[in-house]
Order: structure tokens, then C-alpha cells, then sequence
């Protein structure tokens, strides 16, 4: 976000540019917003051309978001990003106050005119103005359910949340709209609402978490998740075969009666998760794909892809004894200890 304010009576916001549902939104209450004010402003809200020339490509044009900022007039058309960086109160009579939004700024042809304005993005955001935690954002979303929170769920609740944007699994607005509905109405205090994040990251397009061990953190899950489910890892054939190699080994161990109906999301039993599993891993299926998503990735991760091999018991090795004694006695010593040792085994 590019900031330039100029004697409190101009305002120009030039920012990157977000998702089309938020443009829309925050374009409906600001334009009602201003409205009601108690000066007579003049509210200038554009979507950079390059931005909207996207949306063509994508299909996102055809949303009816886009459809709506269309019809409001906020397509910057003729791309004249200098031309509200010039734009003056003077020109405008009558006017008290000027507010200028323009969205999509890192992708304008001429942003080099910007270079003397300071410049806020995401990264400045999180560093900056965050200090890189979800703290603030997680203490009133638990103020606003009346939650009582404890320091040890919090640091939990925003490690996870912190490996699902550093990780580029989500984005500081997608983060946003999760906790706006997440539903922990029911939640009796901040456990719970780790217990629900961790059991709702379908929102993530990641798999449930459930039954965390204890002595476990959720952040080793969801890195874990990220990279199974993104298929990156079994690109390599040596990375293939050990997964084979614990899904044979786990299918020769496996107790039925062990097996948790919960854990199996939408597979009717055990072996019909593990074909799916072995499918998906050797030919990067889609439909498996999201078959797995269903399914508790922990016991997927902990129980199978992680099983081991138990060491096969050996017997302790005998000591040597050491007999400090002169050379006679140590050979009668020795051959005395010889004779009670023998006689122990013929018992």
C-alpha cells in the first residue's frame, strides 16, 4: 500500500492488489461509509486496468463481484495511475475532503512514478505493523465469544497459524476470513479453540488433524500435510518405494481392533484407505487426493508413513571378568568361576 496524506484534506491509498470478493466489499462500505460523513468528501475507489486485464484471463471477470465493481464505475479503464497521484482538492469546488483507494498498484505500467511515496505490502504489514504474530487477532477473537484464554494455547494457536502463512498456505486476508468463521461458539476455552482450527483446515485445502499427541506440536502436522498433500516429495521414485515400504510393513502389523472407525473419514475400512493411499502416492491421483483430505492425517503420518520396524532382541553380552589376584590363584580363581558358570547351564 502506497500512503501519501496531505494536510489532513487529501488522502491517496495506492495498495497491491486482493482478492476480488474483499475489492467488492470494501468498495460497498467505504462508498456508504463516506456518505454519511460529516464533510463533503470526494471518494475516488479504482481498480487498476493490468488488475482487471487478469480477471478476463482467469474467468473472474464473469463473478458476480466483478460484474458489481463493473457496473459502480471502478475499473480504471484508461490506467491513469499518474494522474490520481496528481490529482489536487483545488480542482474540485465545493469539495472538503479527497479520498483516493486504487487497487492493483504492482502491476501499473508506470508505478515507477510511486518511487517517492512509502510503501506498505504484506511483508511490511506482517513485519512492521504485526511484529510477525496473530496474537492481537486471536485474543479478540476469543474476547469476542467471552473465552478465557491460557498463554501456553495462545503461543499454540498462533505457531499454527503463523506456518499456514509463512508456509504460503494462506495469506494474511485469507487468515482473516478463516477466523471470522470459524464457528467456536461452543468452545469452553482456548484448548478448544486450537482443537477446532486444528480439525478445520479443509478451509486450507489440508486434511484433519485430530488427536495430536500430547508431547507432539501441530506445526510438524501441518508442514508435513502441506508437503504430502502439494505431491512435491513423491516426484522422487526413492521417495515412492520407502512409502511403499511402510504401507507393506504396516499392513503385516496392524491390529483390526486398534483401528478408530473416525480415523477413516469416508473409507470403508483400513484397506480401503491403504490401496488409496498406495494410489495416490504412485500416480498423483486427484480423486485419491481428495479422498485422503477426509481421513485423520495423523494416524495416516504417525501409524503408516512413519511406522517402524521393531529391532529384533539380543541376548546381553557376557562380561569379562577381571581377577587381580597373583599368577596361581588367578588360574584357580578363573577355573573356579569356570566350573560354577558350567554347572549354571546344566541347571
Amino acid at each position: 500500500m502506497v500512503l501519501s496524506k496531505t494536510e489532513d484534506q487529501e488522502l491517496r491509498i495506492f495498495t497491491s492488489s486482493m482478492p476480488i470478493e474483499s475489492i467488492y466489499e470494501l468498495g460497498i462500505y467505504l462508498t456508504d461509509y463516506f456518505k454519511t460523513g460529516p464533510k463533503t468528501i470526494k471518494f475516488i475507489y479504482k481498480v487498476g486496468q493490468p488488475l482487471a486485464r487478469e480477471w478476463e484471463k482467469n474467468g473472474e471477470i464473469n463473478s458476480i463481484f466483478a460484474k458489481s465493481i463493473i457496473d459502480n464505475g471502478w475499473i480504471d479503464e484508461q490506467n491513469r495511475l499518474t494522474h490520481y497521484r496528481n490529482l489536487k482538492l483545488d480542482d474540485m469546488p465545493g469539495v472538503e475532503c479527497m479520498i483516493i483507494i486504487l487497487i492493483g498498484v504492482e502491476k501499473a505500467t508506470d508505478s515507477s512514478s510511486l518511487k517517492d511515496f512509502f510503501i506498505i505490502d504484506t511483508e511490511s504489514v506482517w513485519n512492521t505493523c504485526m511484529k510477525k504474530t496473530f496474537n492481537p487477532w486471536i485474543h479478540e477473537l476469543l474476547r469476542q465469544y467471552n473465552i478465557p484464554s491460557e498463554k501456553t494455547h495462545i503461543e499454540q494457536i498462533d505457531e499454527l497459524l503463523r506456518v499456514l502463512f509463512e508456509y504460503g498456505v494462506g495469506d494474511l486476508l485469507r487468515i482473516a476470513d478463516f477466523l471470522e468463521t470459524l464457528n467456536i461458539e461452543y468452545a469452553q476455552d482456548s484448548r478448544d479453540v486450537l482443537q477446532y482450527i486444528s480439525e478445520n483446515l479443509a478451509f486450507w485445502d489440508l486434511p484433519l488433524l485430530k488427536d495430536i499427541p500430547s508431547r507432539k506440536n501441530v506445526k510438524e502436522y501441518v508442514k508435513a500435510a502441506a508437503t504430502f498433500f502439494s505431491y512435491e516429495k513423491y516426484l522422487k521414485e526413492s521417495e515412492r518405494k520407502k512409502a511403499r515400504g511402510k504401507i507393506r510393513l504396516f499392513r503385516e502389523k496392524y491390529i483390526e481392533e486398534e483401528i478408530i472407525p473416525d480415523f477413516l473419514g469416508e473409507f470403508v475400512d483400513i484397506d480401503d484407505l491403504l490401496k488409496c493411499l498406495e494410489n495416490y502416492i504412485e500416480k498423483n491421483i486427484q480423486e485419491d487426493r481428495e479422498k485422503l483430505l477426509n481421513a485423520n492425517f495423523v494416524f495416516i503420518k504417525d501409524k503408516i508413513l512413519e511406522i517402524k520396524r521393531n529391532k529384533p532382541k539380543t541376548s546381553p553380552r557376557a562380561k569379562i571378568k577381571k581377577i587381580d589376584a597373583p599368577p596361581i590363584e588367578t588360574i584357580l580363581t578363573a577355573l573356579w568361576l569356570t566350573m560354577i558358570d558350567y554347572k549354571k547351564t546344566e541347571l
